[in-house]
């Protein structure tokens, strides 16, 4: 998945569960600067840990959270 549209999936759900920045870094055992930077897209490259870490928070799969439980792969749109 590419970076924009990694920040823009973090956020999407992170609002749809009324969950702050703050309290998302907190649930996934991140900085909440980090989760800052990832949503903004000054972070590039996350390691799959922290991916994982950021979809447990979320409470959705990391195959779904990274879009690879689409049809046609992580870039099908």
């Amino acid at each position: 998945m590419k970076n924009q549209k990694l920040a823009e999936q973090i956020k999407k759900i992170r609002n749809e569960k009324g969950i702050t920045q703050e309290m998302l870094a907190r649930m996934a055992g991140l900085s909440a600067g980090h989760v800052i930077r990832l949503e903004s897209r000054r972070k590039t490259n996350p390691t799959i840990e922290t991916l994982k870490k950021i979809s447990k928070a979320l409470g959705v799969s990391f195959e779904s959270f990274i879009g690879l439980d689409q049809k046609g792969g992580p870039d099908a749109a």
